[in-house]
């Protein structure tokens, strides 16, 4: 049974989403939320503290919640925009796509987390300079960083997991058989990729 060709339009738009959801949740929701709850400051110190986030937030996390995995999701573009005009795509270059795109949670996984590791550590390190933060209170920031980073990176995987999922349907289709793959449960996917 013939499977509807993807469209590459929807499915970019779909990781933008999930990709820019993450960012605001756990970016600015997450780690406010977490800071608020943990940190002693003084009204200066927060503001200072609210001010960092709004100013590395956004710009780390353009970089490595957006830009970087749009430039690994462009060969998937590539292909999808190619496999409209079928005159000029060749019988093997669904490959190295199915490939890129098996791939690309687990790098957008990483750049997300790298991306709070980063921001959690500048907002830290400038609240305490600016502000003169106690090396206590910087020293409860230290479990926020796994905590956001591993809820947005299993939030991004299995997002953009689910986004590309009609490409690697239509790559399957282009073998004319179905690839052994390893069933396993959801929970010991989340499970393997926060904790493995």
């Amino acid at each position: 049974m013939p499977i509807e060709q993807p469209d590459a339009r929807v499915i970019r738009r779909q990781l933008i989403t999930v990709w820019l959801v993450s960012l605001v949740i756990f970016g600015f929701g997450s780690s406010l939320v977490y800071s608020g709850s943990t940190w002693l400051l003084d009204a200066f110190q927060w503001e200072v503290t609210r001010t960092l986030f709004l100013i590395a937030l956004p710009f780390v996390g353009v970089v490595f919640a957006l830009l970087m995995p749009l430039h690994w999701y462009r060969p998937i573009h590539r292909y999808l925009i190619a496999i409209k005009a079928p005159q000029t795509l060749k019988r093997q270059e669904w490959k190295p796509v199915l490939e890129h795109t098996v791939r690309l949670p687990g790098g957008v996984t990483f750049s997300i987390s790298i991306g709070f590791l980063i921001v959690f550590l500048a907002v830290t390190l400038g609240v305490h300079e600016i502000a003169q933060q106690p090396l206590i209170e910087m020293a409860k920031a230290l479990p926020a960083i796994p905590l956001v980073a591993s809820m947005a990176g299993v939030y991004c995987y299995f997002g953009t997991e689910q986004a590309l999922r009609p490409v690697v349907i239509w790559c399957h289709q282009q073998t004319h058989h179905r690839p052994k793959i390893l069933q396993i449960s959801l929970a010991t996917k989340f499970v393997l990729l926060v904790y493995g």
